[in-house]
């Protein structure tokens, strides 16, 4: 699926989707289709799966050791900063999934074992 899109008009609009605009502003916005931006997407997404399958081989637990290490700076500096809590938020949601999974495989272990 090609995009017929000039080179120009796709940053724009993907600028705009960034941004948080809807499918529907960004196409009013930019004088687009909304099945050229639907296509653009598509062919976008499947562009950046390539790139990631080629370039970043990265374990799970190291991506997830990175997100752990974003959150902590992004905690530090709303807290020091900015009255915003999401990184406090991810953080919480992170540590209750941990103890979650941690309590899981300690009863399912001593299940599996009696």
């Amino acid at each position: 699926m090609s995009n017929v899109l000039k080179r120009e008009k796709q940053i724009e609009v993907l600028h705009h989707l960034v941004e948080g605009n809807m499918l529907r502003s960004t196409a009013r916005l930019t004088k687009t289709h909304r099945n050229a931006i639907q296509n653009l997407l598509v062919d976008f997404g499947q562009k950046c799966q390539a790139f990631m399958d080629r370039e970043l081989h990265l374990p799970a637990y190291c991506a997830f050791g990175l997100w752990i290490a974003f959150q902590i700076v992004i905690a530090f500096i709303q807290t020091h900063a900015a009255g915003d809590v999401s990184g406090l938020a991810h953080l919480g949601g992170a540590s209750v999934g941990f103890i979650a999974w941690s309590l899981r495989r300690f009863f399912i272990g001593k299940a599996a074992i009696e």
